[in-house]
């Protein structure tokens, strides 16, 4: 089994909190979208913007570039 980094209830907030954001230039269709399973996600880019990376996860399914 895995190692947990950290507790759960401070996943499911950072969850919670990451899934709530909506993207400013997203169409009237993405509210259609509300009854999928939810998808998080983050992006980021390292010091002095030499990369840029990108996570991403559901419940079952977890990416990252």
């Amino acid at each position: 089994m895995g190692k947990q980094f950290i507790r759960p209830e401070a996943s499911f907030i950072l969850s919670e909190m990451l899934s709530d954001v909506r993207h400013p230039n997203l169409t009237s269709s993405f509210e259609a979208t509300t009854n999928l399973q939810k998808a998080v996600w983050k992006t980021g880019t390292s010091y002095g913007h030499r990369d840029a990376w990108s996570i991403g996860y559901t419940p079952n399914l977890a990416i990252g570039m």
